[in-house]
């Protein structure tokens, strides 16, 4: 996509220019041994091949320049039919102002099989989200309501949030206003994630926010230190130019209905610019903490103590700020176990010149000996005696320098390559379009961004694949949502990309197979939450022990397939499956055939 130039111009001449910033140094890449052979991890882009059209709409022939146009979009990836294929909701902006066009709306595409999208928007009811006019950002599927379909909450700049009922078949009523989650229009809303914060059966929400924010027009913000003399460029006004929000906690009633919970579980008092969040059991104890990654503002890590009360320890854990105290520009997050040493592991996306995170759990004082053989831990475990803490392992990992010069938004752990251990892909893109002309000497990248894929070598490493992984990672896009699911029920999983005013994309993984295998295990439960949010699937297969959480939310303003997707390379057999769930049951399986969809239900 090219950059509208009309969004740059030039004012006030004869000022003196600022002086350049010093700019950081990107830090240096590793030497790993070399690889034997081609590359294991192949993408191509499919988009055209499954027929989607979807392009979006991010307001800025309006010129309106509102903040929010920079943000979209989010991607959706869920079973809205019940089908058991991964369809995909993507979320729309629009214009603002006497010069925007009438708005499209967001855009359902129902999975048909055999690699074929159909636009069922209007089939499903979702055609008419907000009168067609919403400006809608991210979005999260669950099963609010234990009945057994897929929901969905989309987030919305400029009205209220929808909380989107699945009738069963596929088809979807607003009741955010009947369910008391309609949001704040005070506020600019971001990422939403679902979890059982209370561990009473019945999915709990919580809706982020980025900042106090007017609907009236933004104040105008320029850029006058860089390479157009005596003179100042319009540019998108800076996150730090607004107030950082709160967020909101919804505990659910188990009638469909939700009441406001922030203060009670102990998070009202928080401020930040957040972006990306998502419920994951960082401390072993089988119940939902808290990870958001906030914009300039510090990460929180909110640890829970069992009955949804939380005590944010991200700046002890070592999450909050960078080596030198900073808050960083994040945007996404993941989770995961990429080193296979049991502990899950926090990964955050940041701006340009500052690396994306990834920060690996370390064993605590007295970790060792309360995480059972299954991976997890006692219940009433506190957080304390746990000793969760994380460093930031970017260089070491290998990981740092290729990140250093982009602006990374959605983001994901997965093994592409089926050698059971976890790859980890972002996508990239910058937040001004004409940034070309505001460059600093020597940048290279501009409004679109390379994706990176980092392929997992062993031991704590991974090597930056670049135009290996696949055609699709030579491209340059003005990238943000990434939702991962296995769209073609094959075994290996692929990419659905969301982009800022162009056409989004559908990456097919192609990658050789050789002798690698796979397994993908749904949970439903019975006594705990319908879609088992929050439960670890641990596998033990080839002489390798993998860890898995089913989880809701994540990447940035997206929502990735709930099912647990594990590489098994040569094992044909998985020898041990266990299942913790969030109720402290445990459901184990032996012997369990590879390259296979598999259902366990909690007793």
């Amino acid at each position: 996509m090219a950059a509208p130039s009309a969004l740059l111009f030039c004012s006030g001449c004869g000022e003196e220019a600022a002086p350049p910033k010093r700019a950081r140094e990107a830090p240096a890449a590793l030497v790993l041994p070399p690889r034997e052979g081609p590359s294991p991890v192949r993408f191509v882009d499919a988009t055209a091949e499954a027929g989607l059209t979807f392009v979006h709409d991010f307001g800025v022939a309006a010129q309106e320049w509102r903040y929010v146009e920079t943000l979209g979009s989010g991607v959706v990836a869920f079973d809205g039919d019940g089908d058991g294929d991964v369809d995909l909701l993507f979320l729309n902006g629009r214009g603002f102002g006497p010069k925007a066009e009438p708005a499209r709306g967001n855009s359902y595409w129902r999975n048909e099989g055999g690699w074929r999208f159909i636009d069922a928007t209007a089939e499903a009811g979702l055609a008419a989200l907000e009168g067609g006019g919403a400006f809608a950002l991210g979005g999260c599927a669950a099963d609010y309501d234990n009945d057994g379909d897929a929901d969905l909450y989309v987030v919305n700049f400029d009205g209220a949030n929808s909380l989107w009922r699945n009738d069963g078949r596929g088809r979807f009523v607003d009741v955010a206003a009947a369910a008391g989650v309609a949001g704040r229009l005070a506020t600019l809303d971001s990422a939403c994630a679902f979890g059982d914060v209370d561990g009473d059966g019945w999915l709990d929400l919580l809706v982020a926010g980025s900042m106090e924010q007017p609907l009236a027009k933004e104040r105008e913000c320029f850029d006058s230190e860089w390479e157009v003399p005596d003179s100042r460029l319009r540019r998108y006004c800076h996150p730090t130019d607004f107030e950082p929000s709160r967020l909101s906690l919804f505990r659910a009633n188990g009638d469909g209905t939700f009441r406001e919970a922030t203060e009670a579980a102990g998070l009202a008092t928080f401020r930040g610019r957040t972006l990306g969040a998502r419920f994951v059991d960082v401390d072993d104890d089988r119940d939902a903490d808290l990870f958001v990654v906030c914009d300039r503002t510090a990460n929180a890590l909110w640890i829970n103590d069992g009955a949804g009360r939380f005590t944010d320890v991200a700046l002890r854990a070592g999450v909050a700020y960078d080596g030198s105290g900073r808050a960083k520009g994040g945007m996404g997050l993941a989770a995961g176990d990429y080193d296979g040493d049991g502990r899950i592991d926090l990964l955050a996306t940041y701006f340009e010149r500052e690396s994306n995170g990834l920060y690996r759990q370390l064993p605590g004082d007295g970790a060792a000996e309360s995480r059972d053989a299954n991976g997890g831990g006692g219940a009433g475990t506190s957080a304390a005696s746990r000793g969760v803490a994380f460093t930031d392992a970017a260089v070491e990992s290998n990981t740092a320098n290729a990140s250093f010069a982009t602006i990374g938004w959605g983001t994901e752990l997965l093994d592409a390559d089926l050698d059971g251990q976890l790859d980890w892909v972002v996508v990239n893109g910058h937040v001004n379009p004409g940034i070309e002309r505001m460059r600093r000497p020597g940048s290279t990248l501009g409004w679109e961004q390379p994706l990176l894929f980092f392929l997992n070598r062993g031991g704590g490493k991974f090597e930056s694949l670049g135009a290996e992984a696949g055609p699709p990672f030579t491209l340059e896009l003005p990238a943000r949502g990434l939702a991962v699911a296995d769209f073609d029920d094959d075994g290996d999983l692929d990419l659905a990309i969301g982009t800022n005013g162009a056409a989004a994309l559908l990456l097919r993984n192609d990658s050789p197979r050789a002798d690698r295998h796979w397994l993908c295990v749904r949970t439903v439960g019975t006594k705990g939450n319908r879609d088992g949010l929050g439960a670890r699937v641990v596998v033990e297969a080839g002489g390798r022990r993998q860890l898995r959480e089913i989880h809701c939310g994540g990447s940035y303003l997206s929502n990735h397939d709930r099912r647990a997707h594990f590489g098994l390379g040569p094992a044909t057999l998985v020898d041990r499956l266990d299942v913790l769930w969030p109720s402290g049951q445990t459901t184990t399986l032996t012997a369990v055939a590879a390259d296979q969809q598999l259902t366990v239900t909690e007793p």
